[in-house]
């Protein structure tokens, strides 16, 4: 049984930035558009990123890349418990 997705509130996105950054050891850039977190930052913070969730083994629940309109690399983490949309200001 699948839960309902309930809105992210500004707190929970601000304690993910925080875990972000860290994991990434870098002031990445954040975003949560739908129910998917998207961080933005230098191959090394995003290679970071997949370390830190290399446990991580549902399918389809994070990503990496690089995007080659905005010219960044990028972790993408999917939740289906949340929605929202929300950025960080860099």
């Amino acid at each position: 049984m699948e839960l309902e997705p309930r809105a992210i509130t500004p707190g929970q996105f601000k304690r993910a930035v925080t875990d972000f950054r860290r994991y990434a050891n870098e002031n990445v850039k954040v975003a949560f558009k739908g129910s998917v977190f998207w961080v933005l930052g230098s191959e090394q913070a995003i290679n970071n990123m997949m370390h830190e969730y290399r446990h991580v083994s549902e399918e389809g629940k994070i990503e990496q890349g690089f995007d080659e309109k905005l010219g960044e690399h990028y972790f993408k983490l999917n939740m289906k418990n949340l929605t929202g949309e929300l950025y960080t200001d860099q």
